[in-house]
């Protein structure tokens, strides 16, 4: 059954084209990420935040990526 995470952290920015530019290369190696079906990237420059909204193939995978995620 498929697993839907969702990530919030706080973060200075960049945000917007410039997050874009800068995320590229993560973004690619999210691609790698065992289990991860797609992710929705979220941003609220007022509040300085991002992360994202993620669906993988099941709990265990979401749950290592989240392990992974946190020692960020």
């Amino acid at each position: 059954m498929t697993y839907i995470l969702q990530v919030d952290f706080k973060m200075e920015g960049p945000f917007g084209h410039e997050m874009v530019k800068e995320f590229t290369d993560l973004a690619k190696s999210m691609n790698e990420e065992e289990g991860l079906i797609w992710k929705i990237w979220t941003e609220d420059r007022g509040a300085k935040e991002a992360g994202g909204i993620y669906l993988f193939e099941t709990k265990e995978s979401a749950c290592k990526y989240l392990t992974m995620h946190t020692a960020r």
